[in-house]
């Protein structure tokens, strides 16, 4: 996932096929994922950048907006991970309070 200046991130395997977009980067109390509205078993995930595993959310099929609740994680860089049956996405954010 190679994000762009204003949060957007897109797929990069070989050409993007899909886009979604990740705001606000940085974050401070809620981050905001958009994603296709085909994605199935889709899920995100934040991990420090040591790998440890801070949050997991299983998303709702069929809806195109999904929020994770950050007002309890602290300031830093923290790699996101989006995954659906099709595709894995990942990319840095940065949390500021």
């Amino acid at each position: 996932m190679k994000f762009d200046v204003e949060g957007r991130a897109t797929y990069i395997p070989g050409e993007p096929e899909e886009e979604i977009s990740v705001y606000p980067n940085p974050a401070s109390d809620r981050l905001s994922v958009r994603l296709p509205v085909d994605s199935f078993d889709a899920e995100m995930s934040l991990y420090t950048v040591n790998g440890k595993l801070v949050r997991r959310k299983i998303l709702e099929p069929g809806s195109e907006l999904h929020q994770m609740d950050l007002s309890d994680i602290s300031s830093g860089y923290y790699i996101l991970r989006v995954s659906d049956r099709d595709s894995i996405y990942t990319g840095k954010i940065s949390v500021i309070k």
